[in-house]
């Protein structure tokens, strides 16, 4: 039986990313490339759920905004269809970072003890 690994939420909103890995003593090439993938991953859940919030047609004008680059339209669209773009993301964060964190720790907990 697996033990059970408990992550502590304070820690998972207050602690940097890289020492809840324990990776601060990383180098920096490597701190950045995980940065670079969770930035990246973020933002594809966050379009992820913008997208599945929006019917087929609101999902063609906002692309049509996209094309436009006009923040102010893409802002107030967004608005008009209760999508809080900041919220997501802050959710969609915290919540890869509990991934992260959950799979390393479960990951050690199941490594070979040492005798």
């Amino acid at each position: 039986m697996s033990d059970f690994v408990f992550i502590d939420p304070v820690d998972l909103v207050d602690k940097d990313i890289f020492e809840l890995l324990k990776l601060d003593k990383a180098p920096d090439a490597t701190k950045q490339k995980i940065i670079d993938d969770m930035v990246m991953t973020v933002q594809a859940r966050v379009v992820a759920r913008m997208m599945d919030a929006m019917d087929e047609e609101e999902s063609e004008q906002f692309d049509v905004l996209i094309a436009e680059n006009d923040d102010a339209k893409i802002a107030a669209f967004l608005a008009s269809k209760n999508i809080d773009i900041k919220q997501l993301a802050a959710q969609e964060t915290l919540y890869y970072k509990t991934q992260m964190v959950s799979a390393v720790m479960n990951k050690q907990a199941e490594a070979p003890k040492e005798a």
